[in-house]
């Protein structure tokens, strides 16, 4: 769309890429919102059989405590910070983080480096913080029934196989009347 704006000697007041947004990260924006909005349209209260028995399994697995209660949000600052830095597009400080004056590496390796081994190191300690802090490594100590599915009254068919035994009668008949056709117009 930019380029034909440009042919026509028109041009976007926010330039080609918005707060410097490439054009696939405002699809997936776009994407996302319309995922979230639809989803809130068609949610349905009403469950299904399976549904209500894997909410009612889920009902034995304990909640974490209180203390965890107050980290919770520190948690999930923490998980999307590291992400952004270690794995996503912060990634990108790394390059320049452990660089002197004059482009000397501080650690006498590239910077990007030292960048990742300390990603490594933080993502230890998020794992220890969210394991044990967050009480998401407690063994459940409950006794999960086993699941059964519940009983289906097979779906009634009888229609469907009338007509199939309907087109099996008339593709033997007319096989038959070709059969009979062939043999005495070529038979003798």
């Amino acid at each position: 769309g930019y380029e034909i704006l440009s042919f026509f000697g028109l041009e976007l007041p926010w330039g080609r890429w918005p707060w410097t947004l490439h054009s696939a990260a405002w699809g997936l924006a776009a994407n996302a919102a319309a995922v979230l909005i639809i989803s809130a349209v068609t949610h349905r209260d009403d469950l299904t059989g399976e549904a209500r028995e894997i909410r009612r399994l889920f009902a034995h697995v304990p909640v974490p405590g209180k203390a965890s209660r107050a980290l919770r949000s520190t948690a999930w600052s923490v998980t999307l910070g590291w992400f952004f830095l270690a794995a996503g597009p912060g990634l990108i400080f790394g390059s320049t983080a452990f660089v002197g004056e004059e482009g000397v590496w501080l650690f006498a390796i590239p910077s990007l480096w030292v960048w990742s081994m300390a990603a490594w190191a933080g993502g230890v300690v998020l794992i220890w913080f969210l394991s044990y802090k967050m009480e998401m490594a407690n063994p459940i100590m409950v006794d999960i029934p086993e699941y059964t599915p519940p009983r289906r009254l097979a779906k009634d068919n009888t229609q469907q196989e009338r007509e199939r035994l309907r087109i099996l009668i008339v593709t033997g008949a007319a096989g038959f009347g070709l059969a009979v056709l062939f043999a005495f117009g070529f038979g003798r």
